[in-house]
């Protein structure tokens, strides 16, 4: 590669590097402030993914630019992409339990909602119970209304 070539690959690397970190930065700050819906589990399993992405960009970055077939032996070549490819696996088990989580969380929340909604029905039916019909003598232009 060229010295040109390089420096654009640096500039990228860094780049998607600080864009990544202001990510996980951004996510953290949400989580502090109470303003994320996530839990801390949640919020560590994506801290970590996130690392785990700068860790693969950078050695898949740092493989395209300095690890090549021709300059080093090929055992060292194979190591390395495999170490890369071995890491990505990694980082898809953590999305996987990632997305674990966030069902089991949308679960737990919908048997909340539910249980919230039955009783909001119960409590209208108790209420519309307990109103006392209206007088017969009552105007005709008097009309219920729901509450």
């Amino acid at each position: 590669m060229t010295i040109n070539e390089q420096i654009v690959f640096g500039i990228f690397a860094v780049a998607m590097t600080l864009y990544t970190i202001v990510l996980i930065l951004k996510e953290v700050r949400q989580w502090q402030a109470r303003r994320s819906i996530i839990s801390l589990r949640q919020l560590v399993v994506r801290i970590f993914g996130g690392m785990l992405m700068l860790m693969l960009l950078v050695m898949v970055l740092g493989g395209i630019v300095f690890v090549q077939l021709d300059g080093s032996p090929i055992g060292h070549f194979v190591v390395y992409w495999l170490a890369c490819i071995t890491l990505a696996m990694i980082i898809g088990i953590v999305a996987l339990i990632d997305f674990c989580v966030v069902f089991r969380c949308r679960q737990r929340h919908r048997k909340l909602l539910r249980e919230v909604r039955t009783s909001m029905m119960s409590y209208q039916q108790i209420v519309s119970q307990s109103v006392a019909p209206a007088p017969e003598s009552a105007d005709e232009s008097y009309v219920e209304r729901p509450l």
